[in-house]
């Protein structure tokens, strides 16, 4: 009888500690799960402040304005669509090679190696671009726009929403007298809740673009018609919603180019934006120090001036996600641009483009609405934040840092803790 009981309680015992590493294990993984941005990779870019591969885990970098035209190669269609973005600072080493000719306008007969202010998208003067990389397709790439055309400005743009977390960014900017750009994913659209969101950003003043995800992300298993129709069911979409269609698109990003979208893109007259600075939200997510998304534009800021001694321009992507630093970092994002001597902009503003949008998803056609460029109702700027919402940023975020840290707590402790009190539990009762 002896031996069966202490065979009966070492078997139990061992089940139990086996239960209790099982169930730790998996609260750990649910914890470290729950860090991750879901569905959305990082839009990695070498145009951008240095960007490491370390910083990101294995994703390539490989989301950059490097598909220009070659020489000599349908220039003018490329150019006169679109702004092909300044270098920024600290570019970081990259296999192709890109050189640009000064720009030279007629008018003046003078070289100019910065963009043209005050001139329209639509009249830009043409530069001879050089290309070293593989064979290009049949087609050219099309360009992509990296910068804004005036010193001093920043586009700063939203991707991937609307969501959860794209209310309080926006009543954060207007609380700022601020004006961002959200490039919008239609697929939200069909939640009652995320399109009257959108309707409010449009409403507000903010800019509207498109972000377009090909279905399963696989452009290869699907014909150009299927592709064609499918873009233009997702900006007809965000037009019935806002009744002019969105001009300027982002594409979700994927760790290989799909030059076949593009240039589809290209083909029904919109025009591709990208970024030259990398906000990385989808890794800082503390309201203010090292780890915050405005330490990382204050770089990109110091970096430009020490390097040419003078302002940049910039288009940032941030993710509109929740799990980002993006919302929690709105006010000290704008108190930074504030401190630093930069203007907010529209991407319309940005561009110097009065006609912003596409009178139709199907169409080519151009047009401006009453927020638009060089209108009544554009405006750019921010105001000062005030130190009282500064502290009241900081109070909340270290408010929510503590009750994740205490939920974090709770899921790995509490089965441990169950078990080890479960496991002296049944021990006493068989003793006894």
């Amino acid at each position: 009888m002896p031996s069966k009981f202490g065979s009966f309680s070492s078997c139990f015992i061992a089940f139990a500690v086996l239960l209790s590493i099982i169930s730790n294990v998996l609260a750990i993984s649910d914890t470290l799960a729950s860090t991750s941005i879901s569905n959305v990779q990082p839009a990695i870019q070498d145009n951008g402040i240095t960007v490491s591969e370390d910083d990101v885990g294995n994703l390539p970098m490989s989301y950059q304005s490097q598909y220009l035209a070659e020489p000599n190669q349908q220039s003018n269609e490329l150019i006169q669509s679109a702004l092909i973005g300044s270098e920024s600072p600290n570019v970081s080493p990259s296999p192709i090679k890109v050189s640009v000719e000064p720009i030279v306008t007629e008018e003046d007969n003078e070289t100019n190696t910065s963009a043209i202010e005050n001139t329209p998208v639509e009249s830009i003067a043409v530069a001879a671009v050089t290309v070293e990389q593989p064979p290009s397709p049949a087609r050219p790439h099309p360009p992509l726009v990296t910068g804004c055309r005036t010193q001093g400005q920043i586009a700063v743009t939203y991707s991937e929403g609307p969501s959860d977390a794209t209310a309080k960014i926006v009543h954060q900017l207007n609380d700022a007298g601020a004006h961002a750009n959200f490039f919008i994913n239609a697929t939200w659209l069909y939640t009652q809740q995320y399109a009257m969101v959108a309707q409010n950003i449009y409403n507000g003043g903010h800019f509207i673009g498109m972000t377009y995800r090909v279905k399963n992300d696989d452009s290869a298993s699907l014909s150009e018609d299927e592709i064609r129709k499918d873009i233009i069911n997702d900006a007809r979409i965000i037009e019935t919603l806002i009744h002019v269609a969105p001009k300027y698109v982002r594409l979700h990003y994927t760790p290989k180019k799909d030059f076949k979208t593009e240039a589809i893109l290209d083909d029904l007259g919109f025009i591709l934006v990208g970024h030259n600075l990398d906000s990385k939200d989808y890794q800082k997510r503390a309201p203010i120090g090292p780890d915050s998304v405005a330490a990382v534009y204050s770089e990109a800021f110091h970096s430009q001036k020490d390097t040419y001694d003078a302002k940049g321009s910039f288009i940032s992507i941030q993710y509109d996600i929740p799990d980002t630093g993006s919302s929690i970092g709105v006010p000290h994002v704008i108190d930074t641009i504030n401190k630093e001597g930069y203007t907010m902009v529209r991407l319309d503003g940005c561009l110097n483009d009065p006609k912003p949008y596409k009178k139709s998803a199907e169409s080519r056609e151009y047009v401006a609405d009453k927020y638009a460029f060089n209108t009544a109702g554009y405006s750019q700027g921010q105001k000062d934040i005030p130190e009282e919402v500064i502290e009241a940023a900081k109070a909340e975020a270290a408010k929510s840092k503590i009750s994740k840290s205490h939920r974090s707590d709770g899921v790995i402790g509490s089965p441990l803790k169950a078990h080890i009190l479960l496991i002296i539990g049944f021990s006493l009762a068989l003793w006894l």
